[in-house]
């Protein structure tokens, strides 16, 4: 995996598929997490403890997302399904 900064965000390269992603500051938090095992509940409560001010259904819904879309691109292998 190629990791770019990009300002306060990032930009996640696979080299095996092509596939690139660009992660927002938010996003970049939740990739930070990843170095440690971490599951989709552990992430939701990060942001929420970080940002407060975000919609806790929005935060849920998001983090969800981007944990099922990195999977889809294989940026990330899971330990088992995502669940939260």
């Amino acid at each position: 995996m190629e990791i770019h900064r990009l300002g306060t965000g990032l930009l996640l390269i696979n080299p095996a598929s092509g596939r690139s992603r660009r992660l927002d500051a938010l996003h970049a938090f939740v990739w930070y997490l990843l170095k440690d095992p971490t599951t989709v509940s552990e992430a939701i409560a990060a942001i929420r403890h970080i940002r407060p001010d975000l919609a806790p259904a929005r935060v849920r819904s998001d983090t969800e997302r981007l944990f099922h879309e990195l999977h889809t691109e294989r940026m990330i292998v899971p330990d088992k399904p995502f669940s939260v």
